[in-house]
């Protein structure tokens, strides 16, 4: 027959309670945390025009990549035109 231990002993017990310190700690970091970001929204709304630059260039950049790629391809049709040959016999009609 096997013999049952107990899985928590009594030292861990008392650790377990003493462990509500550090929560209290944990707290305060979280306050003082939450402190810095309440000052650091100024340095946000300063940062807010720039990052609306950022996404303007992002989607003018976007937009000349798009637009190079579609020439990209426009111009390997025409060079398969003109190897076919299409493109001359266009010409001449």
């Amino acid at each position: 027959m096997a013999v049952l231990k107990p899985l928590i002993k009594e030292e861990e017990i008392l650790v377990r309670d003493n462990s509500f310190e550090f929560e209290m700690d944990e707290m305060e970091a979280m306050e003082m945390r939450i402190r810095k970001m309440m000052t650091d929204k100024e340095t946000i709304t300063e940062l807010l025009p720039s990052l609306s630059e950022y996404m303007r260039m992002k989607s003018k950049l976007g937009l000349c990549l798009h637009l190079l790629l579609d020439s990209v391809s426009i111009v390997t049709e025409v060079k398969s035109c003109i190897l076919d040959g299409k493109l001359f016999k266009a010409y001449k009609k």
